[in-house]
This record gives structure tokens, sequence and C-alpha cells, in this order.
């Protein structure tokens, strides 16, 4: 998991484009966790965003799987991300073992969860978490389409 999260470097994903960064890190995540059925439906993302933009979705998304590998155990992992009304909405859904968000935001170990809410927020974006224990956990977050703020 500290691999895939330190691997891309924004010179990466500027060569890439970040529809391709997202599909490769979801190619790597998948080589990890062979168990999990995936489901990926992404949009052309690509010239969308700068490239301080495209890093903070990135980095939204590899918390999310992140935390995934780390604590969900799910079976089913779903990604989507479209573009619709002058925003780009992504999704990231589970069916693992989920959480109480309201004991988690407590919690100082869910820094990464904080950082995801300030990256999305700096953009002029909202994020929301829906979970429950044993329902799997919903991560959906929607950007601007001129590409928030830097």
């Amino acid at each position: 998991m500290r691999r895939l999260y330190l691997d891309l470097s924004p010179g990466d994903l500027e060569d890439l484009g970040l529809t391709t960064a997202l599909t490769a890190l979801i190619d790597d995540f998948r080589g990890l966790k062979k168990d999990i059925s995936w489901t990926v439906d992404l949009d052309d993302l690509d010239g969308l965003f700068p490239l301080a933009v495209q890093t903070a979705i990135y980095r939204v998304v590899q918390e999310a799987l992140t935390n995934i590998g780390k604590h969900a155990e799910a079976r089913r992992v779903s990604l989507t991300a479209c573009i619709e009304d002058g925003r780009v909405s992504f999704r990231i859904q589970d069916d693992g073992r989920g959480f109480d968000p309201n004991l988690v935001f407590g919690n100082r170990h869910t820094l990464g969860l904080l950082a995801m809410e300030e990256r999305v927020r700096i953009l002029g974006g909202s994020l929301e978490i829906f979970s429950r224990p044993g329902q799997g956990t919903r991560i959906s977050f929607s950007i601007p389409r001129e590409g928030g703020r830097e």
C-alpha cells in the first residue's frame, strides 16, 4: 500500500493524463488485491483540470483505495467518474466492513479521511462519506469542471 501511495509523481500524472493515471492506479491495486472484483467506469478526464487539481483528485482516489486495502475486507469495489452539469463527480464504493463515521471522525487516526475532505474543499468541491458497519462504504465527491480553485 505504501508503494502505491508514493509511486506517482506529478510529472508522471502530467505525462499520462488523469484518466490513464487513475486506470494505472486501479490496475496496480488489482495486482495487490486479487480477491476483489472491480467495476470501473471513467469518463475521459484528460485536459479538464490543471496539474495541481489533477494531483489532488488523484490523491483523494488513492487515499480511498488505500483505505479499502487496509480496512474494508471488500469483495467488490466500484469506481466511477462522470462529467455532468459543469462538474466532475467521482464515486468509490465497496461492500466491505464499513464503519461508523461518527466514531471514526473523532479519532486522530483518520488523517487520511480528513485530508481527502480538505483537498476537495480547497478545489471548491464537496465530499460525502456514507458508511455503516457491515454495509460497506461509499465516498462521493465532485469538483467544478473549471478546475476549482488552486
